[in-house]
């Protein structure tokens, strides 16, 4: 009976011995997931907020042409951001590239101010979704708005360059508070 005491104490001694060298083990390893996560973690954000720089100078180089009234460079500059497959979007439809282009081209707009603010960007992989909040004052056809609009624009990274290849925009305040909008109106006759 002494010798089966002794066996099951040095089983029970062994057992105890294995869980906390497991147990110890364990611990390692869990410590070290959570270091690798809060790392990865890091360089996502770090990714994100690189990517969130780079949208936000074509945002701003982008503004700034429209502050400058320069039709032309701004065409231009939309063209060279816009991927060929970019479509565009709001609360009255779907229009592709030509259209929204061929629209702008048809209107006398001018900036009298124009800026954006509150831009987030969410960063998966190669593709980042921009939000935003544009604030501009646009005189179309001798009407003078300023319709706040937010928009969402979802951007590839090709060749190294960010390129937009669909974005939506809607009207950030009720309808019933603004004034007729003739771009709205044209839109929705198209």
């Amino acid at each position: 009976m002494k010798k089966f005491l002794i066996l099951c104490l040095a089983i029970l001694t062994i057992t105890v011995g294995v869980l906390a060298y497991v147990k110890s083990g364990q611990t390692k390893i869990i410590t070290l997931a959570a270091v690798t996560t809060e790392a990865a973690t890091e360089t996502k954000t770090e990714t994100t907020t690189a990517a969130e720089n780079e949208i936000r100078a074509i945002l701003e180089r982008y503004y700034e042409i429209a502050r400058a009234n320069d039709r032309e460079a701004l065409k231009n500059f939309s063209r060279e951001i816009s991927a060929p497959e970019y479509l565009y979007s709001n609360e009255l439809g779907t229009m592709d590239k030509t259209a929204a282009f061929r629209l702008f081209d048809s209107m006398k707009i001018e900036f009298a101010s124009t800026d954006f603010d509150d831009l987030t960007v969410q960063l998966h992989g190669d593709t980042a979704i921009a939000k935003y909040r544009d604030f501009s004052k646009v005189r179309a056809n001798g009407d003078l708005i300023r319709t706040p609009m937010r928009f969402t624009n979802v951007w590839v990274k090709r060749g190294g360059k960010w390129q937009i290849v669909a974005e939506h925009s809607s009207v950030a305040q009720p309808p019933k508070l603004l004034p007729r909008h003739p771009l709205a109106d044209n839109l929705a006759r198209k």
